[in-house]
C-alpha cells in the first residue's frame, strides 16, 4: 500500500491499505471466534467452513493489492513487484498449511490465479516475458521447497512434541505406578514389621536377609543374630521331623508354595510349634529370587489337640469300659435272675397247695418285673452310647399289634376296662421292621394307659399315613390325663409327670424315654396330647416299608422231638444255672455232662464227644467264645458238635460274636424251659 501510494496514487494506496486491513481483521476475528467456540466444546465444522470463506476473502484482498499496480501503473513495469509480493503471500499461506489446510489451500489457489493474471496482463516483450517466466519459475520452486520444508519441519516438530507428550504421560504413569508400588511396599513393610506372625525374608540360597519384630519376640533371636543364618540351622528343634525339613527344602528348590507345621526351638531351647507358610518369589524366567516365610505360633493349638486326642481316647476307653460294665452287670443280674425265674417256674409246674403256689407265683412275677427294669436300663444305656441297632425283617404287622394288646386284656377285664383295637383296611399285612421294638413301644404305652386309667376304655388304632411308608399307632385312654405344663417332662429319663406318681403307680419313668428313642430310630416320633382328668392320646409314627408275605415260612412244631440218649455238655460257671437246666431236661432221657468253665469243657470234650454243647459266654479261665474257637479249630476226624450259646446279654453285637466264633444258635438268659426245649428240638 505504501509503494502504491508513493509511486502511483495516494488515494489508491489508502484504498488498497483499507481493503487489505479489512480482510485481515475479518479473517482474524473469525479465526478467534472459531478457536474460542472449539475450546468451549461446540462442534467446529461450521466454523471451519466460515473460516475457509474468510480466508478466501483475506487472500482476495491481498490479490487486489497485487493487481492494482498492474492495471494502473503509470507506465511502470510492476511484474517483479507483484511476483515478489505474491511469493511472500504464498510463503505466508504455506506456513499455515499444517494448521488449517482448507484455508491455506484456498489462499494458495487465489494467489496462483493472481500470478497467472499478472503474467497475462503485464505488457512486455517476448524476451522479457521469457525471463520473467524463468524468474517466476525459480521463485516458485524456491517457495514450494521452502513451504515443503516448513511443512515437514512442522510435522516433525508436532510429531516430536506428540512423542514428548506421550513420553511425558508414560513417564508420569510410571512415576505414579512406582509411587503406588512404593506406598504399597511401605504399607506391606509396616504390616510385616508390626505383624503378630513371624516374617522371614531369605535369599535364593536360603540365607536370612530380614526378619520382623515378631520373629525376635517369638524365637528370642535379634535381627542381627538371624541375618545371614539358615532358618533351618537357626530354628529347627532336635526333635523336629526330618520329613518336614525335606518338604520345606523341596518346596524352596522347586519354587512352590507350602504350608506345614514344624517343631522349632527358641533361643532358650524350649520347643515351639509353628505353622509355616513358604512363599517363593520368582523372576521372569521362573528362578527363585527371594523366599518369604510366615510363621504362626500354634503351640497352644497343638497342645489342645493333644489334650483333645487324649480326652477322646479317654472317652473311647470310658465307652469301652461302660460297654464292658453293662455286659458284666447284665451277666451278673441276669444269671441269678435266671435261677429265680427258672426255679419259680419249676415250683409252679409242681403240685403245690394254693397258698404255696401263690408264693411261687409272686416270686415269679416279681422277678419278671425286676428283669423288665434291668432291660429298660440296659436298653437306655445302649441307646445313649449309640450302639443300639434295629432289626430289619419281614414282620406280620397286624399280629404284632394284637400280640402286644392281648398281653393286657386280662388286666383290663380285672379293672372293668374296655380295650379296643382297630386296624384300618388299608394297613399292609407285612412290613419291614423290628417286631420286638414295635411290640415294646406298644407294651410301654398301652401299659401306661392301663396303669393310669381306672374307668372307661383304652382305644388302640393303627392306620397308614399317606407318605413314605409311615404307620401311625394311636393309643387313647380315659385316664387321669396330664397337665399341659407336664407334657414335655414325661419323655425325660427317670421322670414322671408328677413326683408322687412313681409311688402311687410304680415304674422307673424309662418306658416312654426308650419308646421315643426307638420311634426316632425308625424314622418317626411320639407325640402326646392330654387334658388333666380327661385322658391322654399318644401318637406313635414309624417308617415301616411294605413287604411281601414270606414264602419260606415254616409251620411251627406242635411237639418237641429230642432224640433219646442225646449227649449234652453243659458249660456254665454258675451252679444254680446248671441245676436249673438239668431240672428243665429231667423229663428227657439225655446224657448230661457238666463243666464249670471253658477249660473243663475242653477237657471233657475228649472223653464224652457230646452231640450238643450248651456254652455260657462268660466263664473263668476260658470263656465260651474262646472255647468255641478252639473246638472249631480241631481238624477231622473230630466230630464237631452243635454249640448253643447261653448268654445273659441279648445284644446283637454279642450275638454276632457268638456266630463269628462258630456257635450255631443263641439263647438269652433268663432261660425259659419251653425256649430251651424248642432250641434243642431245632438244633436236632
Amino acid at each position: 500500500a505504501t509503494g502504491i501510494a508513493t509511486t502511483i496514487s495516494m488515494t489508491l494506496g489508502g484504498l488498497t491499505l483499507a481493503v487489505a486491513m479489512a480482510g485481515e481483521l475479518l479473517d482474524c476475528a473469525v479465526l478467534g471466534l472459531a478457536l474460542r467456540s472449539s475450546a468451549s466444546g461446540r462442534v467446529s465444522g461450521a466454523w471451519k467452513a466460515i473460516a475457509t470463506g474468510t480466508a478466501c476473502l483475506q487472500s482476495a484482498t491481498i490479490a487486489i493489492c497485487v493487481l492494482v499496480p498492474i492495471f494502473d501503473n503509470n507506465g511502470l513495469n510492476t511484474t517483479f513487484f507483484s511476483c515478489a509480493f505474491l511469493a511472500a503471500a504464498t510463503i505466508n499461506a504455506g506456513l499455515t498449511l499444517p494448521h488449517f489446510k482448507s484455508g491455506a489451500w484456498a489462499r494458495l489457489g487465489i494467489f496462483g490465479a493472481s500470478l497467472c493474471t499478472v503474467l497475462g496482463v503485464q505488457p512486455t516483450s517476448d524476451q522479457n516475458r521469457i525471463l520473467d517466466l524463468l524468474a517466476i519459475t525459480a521463485l516458485s520452486i524456491s517457495v514450494v521447497i521452502f513451504i515443503r520444508y516448513v511443512t515437514r519441519a512442522s510435522s516433525a516438530r508436532r510429531k516430536s512434541e506428540t512423542d514428548l507428550i506421550e513420553q511425558g504421560l508414560e513417564l508420569a504413569r510410571r512415576i505414579a505406578e512406582l509411587e503406588h508400588t512404593r506406598r504399597e511396599l511401605d504399607t506391606l513393610a509396616l504390616v510385616a514389621r508390626h505383624a503378630n506372625d513371624s516374617v522371614i525374608l531369605s535369599d535364593a540360597d536360603g540365607r536370612i536377609l530380614w526378619v520382623n519384630e515378631a520373629f525376635s519376640s517369638i524365637n528370642g533371636y535379634s535381627a542381627d543374630e538371624a541375618v545371614g543364618q539358615s532358618p533351618a540351622d537357626l530354628l529347627n528343634s532336635p526333635r523336629a521331623s526330618p520329613q518336614a525339613s525335606l518338604q520345606i527344602e523341596a518346596a524352596k528348590r522347586k519354587g512352590r508354595k507350602l504350608r506345614i507345621e514344624v517343631l522349632n526351638a527358641r533361643k532358650d531351647g524350649s520347643d515351639i510349634w509353628m505353622e509355616t507358610s513358604i512363599v517363593p518369589i520368582l523372576s521372569n524366567d521362573g528362578t527363585v529370587q527371594k523366599i518369604v516365610a510366615i510363621e504362626r505360633d500354634v503351640t497352644a493349638a497343638k497342645n489342645l489337640e493333644t489334650e483333645l486326642r487324649a480326652a477322646r481316647h479317654a472317652a473311647e476307653e470310658g465307652a469301652r469300659s461302660k460297654s464292658q460294665f453293662l455286659a458284666t452287670i447284665s451277666h451278673e443280674i441276669r444269671t441269678p435272675m435266671n435261677a429265680v425265674l427258672g426255679m419259680s417256674e419249676l415250683l409252679m409246674d409242681g403240685e403245690l397247695p394254693p397258698e404255696e403256689r401263690a408264693y411261687a407265683q409272686t416270686i415269679h412275677e416279681s422277678a419278671g418285673a425286676l428283669l423288665d427294669i434291668v432291660n429298660d436300663v440296659l436298653d437306655l444305656s445302649k441307646l445313649e452310647a449309640g450302639k443300639f441297632t434295629l432289626a430289619n425283617e419281614v414282620i406280620d404287622l397286624r399280629q404284632t399289634v394284637m400280640s402286644a394288646a392281648n398281653l393286657f386284656r386280662a388286666a383290663a377285664r380285672q379293672k372293668d376296662l374296655h380295650l379296643n383295637v382297630s386296624q384300618h383296611d388299608e394297613l399292609p399285612d407285612y412290613v419291614m421292621g423290628d417286631a420286638g421294638r414295635i411290640r415294646q413301644i406298644l407294651v410301654n404305652i398301652i401299659g401306661n394307659a392301663l396303669k393310669f386309667t381306672s374307668h372307661g376304655q383304652i382305644d388302640v388304632t393303627v392306620r397308614p399315613i399317606d407318605k413314605h411308608d409311615f404307620i401311625a399307632f394311636v393309643i387313647r385312654d380315659s385316664g387321669i390325663g396330664i397337665a399341659p405344663d407336664k407334657l414335655a417332662k414325661i419323655f425325660e429319663e427317670f421322670s414322671q409327670a408328677e413326683a408322687g406318681i412313681d409311688r402311687s403307680f410304680g415304674g422307673t419313668g424309662l418306658g416312654l424315654t426308650i419308646s421315643q428313642q426307638f420311634a426316632r430310630l425308625m424314622g418317626g416320633d411320639i407325640k402326646v396330647s392330654s387334658i388333666a382328668g380327661a385322658g391322654s392320646t399318644f401318637t406313635v409314627t414309624a417308617r415301616l416299608p411294605k413287604a411281601s408275605k414270606p414264602t419260606s415260612a415254616t409251620t411251627p412244631r406242635t411237639e418237641v422231638q429230642i432224640p433219646t440218649g442225646l449227649r449234652v455238655l453243659l458249660a456254665d460257671d454258675n451252679s444254680a444255672n446248671r441245676l436249673l437246666v438239668r431240672k428243665f431236661l429231667d423229663q428227657l432221657e439225655l446224657d448230661i455232662i457238666e463243666a464249670c468253665d471253658g477249660a473243663q469243657a475242653l477237657h471233657l470234650l475228649h472223653d464224652h464227644s457230646p452231640d450238643v454243647i450248651l456254652m455260657d459266654m462268660q466263664m473263668p479261665k476260658i470263656d465260651g467264645v474262646a472255647a468255641t474257637r478252639r473246638i472249631r479249630d480241631r481238624p477231622p476226624p473230630f466230630q464237631q458238635p452243635i454249640i448253643i450259646a447261653l448268654t445273659a446279654s441279648a445284644d446283637a453285637h454279642d450275638h454276632a460274636r457268638c456266630l463269628a466264633a462258630g456257635m450255631d444258635y443263641f439263647l438269652s438268659k433268663p432261660i425259659r424251659k419251653q425256649a430251651l426245649l424248642d432250641m434243642l428240638d431245632r438244633a436236632c
